[in-house]
């Protein structure tokens, strides 16, 4: 049985910890001499810190205390390609402070309904899953998860999550200065990722919101089983409203290689996920091995 503690949608870092740090690093130039502030006031005013954008970042969408009473998320979205309203998926997600998680995802092919595809991965605290999915059919293969294959699932999709884990990135990012980012005017950040790859934040010099995500990578292999060719991938956030205390993004954008996929948040709830979104499918529970049964008791002896 696959029982695991997975870490919660918001990582302990970032209730309280990681994003206090970036508050008190943004100050800390407040604290130097008379005359470092003045041989410095420049350069700082030109390029913020890193954990200054972060600051600014988190009181755009709301302030700390609103961020740190975030305890669960819900999200239905559907999926379009740029230029194309036609739908082309469902996606719902669901995540909690509590370790749980679930993200269903439901691929439509209008003109050929055999090739729709359904599949879900998710977790309750401590049972992780995972249906893969079965071309032509509602449901798929189901198989337990370890604790690594959940998180890297959840992570790919929890991109709030995502944003909110950069306060545990401090230590590896630096400001390079002002650039353009999906027609926005910003400031762009080099930081290590946690599966160690480099990556870049953008944050809009007007809104101070992160304005998106830029990473590379190879695919595993190209035409002919060639190396292939490293490509860009660009995550952009928009549609920022309000919700409950805290101001969010309603979708996200995802650009490679010419292709731009689209996720339209429908709607998007706070602290109002039902504990029983996270129960165990019964597909699940059967995977799980039965429990042992106890030793037979010899009968007493009389004799």
């Amino acid at each position: 049985m696959t029982r695991i503690k997975t870490a919660p949608f918001l990582p302990s870092g970032l209730t309280g910890h990681g994003i206090l740090r970036c508050i008190a690093l943004a100050l800390a130039p407040v604290c130097t001499s008379i005359a470092d502030t003045e041989s410095t006031s420049q350069t700082a005013a030109a390029t913020p810190t890193p954990a200054r954008l972060l600051t600014r970042c988190f009181h755009a969408m709301g302030g700390v205390t609103a961020i740190e009473d975030l305890d669960s998320m819900k999200i239905s979205a559907s999926i379009t390609m740029a230029g194309d309203d036609a739908l082309k998926g469902h996606l719902e997600m669901a995540f909690d402070s509590a370790g749980r998680s679930l993200v269903q995802f439901s691929f439509t092919v209008t003109d050929a309904p055999q090739l729709n595809m359904n599949s879900q991965f998710g977790s309750d605290g401590e049972i992780a899953w995972e249906q893969k999915p079965l071309i032509g059919a509602d449901g798929g293969n189901w198989s337990l998860l370890e604790m690594e294959d959940l998180s890297e699932r959840v992570s790919a999709n929890n991109w709030l999550g995502r944003l909110l884990q950069l306060g545990n990135r401090i230590d590896s990012m630096r400001t390079i200065g002002t650039t353009r980012f999906n027609d926005a005017t910003c400031w762009e950040v080099k930081f290590t990722a946690f599966d160690g790859q480099p990556m870049a934040a953008f944050f809009d010099q007007k809104t101070r919101l992160l304005h998106g995500f830029r990473r590379s990578f190879t695919p595993p292999l190209g035409p002919e089983d060639t190396e292939a060719e490293p490509q860009m991938l660009n995550i952009t956030f928009s549609q920022w409203r309000p919700v409950g205390d805290l101001t969010l993004f309603h979708r996200v954008q995802l650009d490679q290689a010419g292709t731009s996929m689209q996720i339209n948040y429908d709607t998007l709830q706070i602290n109002d996920v039902a504990a029983d979104t996270f129960t165990v499918p019964p597909q699940v529970r059967a995977l799980l091995p039965a429990p042992p049964t106890p030793p037979t008791k010899a009968p007493p002896n009389d004799g």
